[in-house]
């Protein structure tokens, strides 16, 4: 029981960018990553939805796709070979080699961007060498009110010259991401990731990482 409150105690005194910093840690070392998600867009009037999965795996096999609003991409990993769909293969071919490094670099991404442009970051990984941790950088990180069970923080993304503020709601238990929200208010245009499945070292078959 004193163990207990002690390690209570030092979560409660953590700062925002640490509870954030070992949200990543805890995907990062995960022998395996499932999510599925449902994003939906709009912007002044018009509004959109997709669907969005990805699977993670030990030696890189990887799977990610998205239904809806983005045109259907999809890229896959069996760990050796890297393949993606017809429509990004136009410029450069469908199969590559897969990076070294791709389940973390995906991994980087989802949890510091989410799921927008994630079908087609695979390729872009492997054509342009892409170093994600680098690339995504994060400040201004805020706990914000809590939403029932659930815990918010909010922290500032820069991608290039770009920056946006977003929101992530997640459980402070298990720290699994529940939803979402990046916001552009010049824009009058917002995104919202709502996760329907977060689980971390679950059984993925291999068969779910080919074409």
């Amino acid at each position: 029981m004193i163990v207990m409150i002690a390690v209570a105690a030092l979560l409660q005194q953590e700062t925002a960018e640490e509870t954030f910093k070992r949200l990543e840690q805890s995907v990062l070392q995960a022998k395996s990553l499932s999510i599925k998600c449902r994003l939906d867009l709009a912007q002044g009037d018009q509004k959109a939805t997709a669907t969005g999965v990805l699977l993670l795996k030990e030696t890189n096999r990887m799977k990610v796709s998205a239904a809806g609003a983005f045109g259907d991409p999809w890229a896959v990993s069996d760990g050796k070979k890297l393949t993606v769909d017809p429509r990004q293969g136009l410029a450069d071919g469908a199969e590559f080699k897969s990076p070294k490094d791709l389940n973390a670099s995906m991994a980087t991404a989802m949890i510091r961007k989410g799921f927008v442009d994630l079908p087609m970051l695979p390729r872009r990984i492997q054509i342009y060498g892409l170093d994600l941790k680098e690339r995504l950088k994060l400040s201004d990180f805020k706990f914000g009110e809590k939403d029932g069970d659930l815990q918010t923080l909010t922290y500032v993304l820069q991608e290039g010259s770009g920056k946006v503020e977003i929101t992530i709601w997640y459980d402070p238990k298990s720290l699994a991401l529940k939803k979402r929200t990046w916001s552009f208010p010049s824009q009058k245009a917002a995104i919202a990731e709502s996760y329907e499945e977060f689980t971390l070292n679950g059984e993925i078959p291999d068969e779910k990482f080919k074409p």
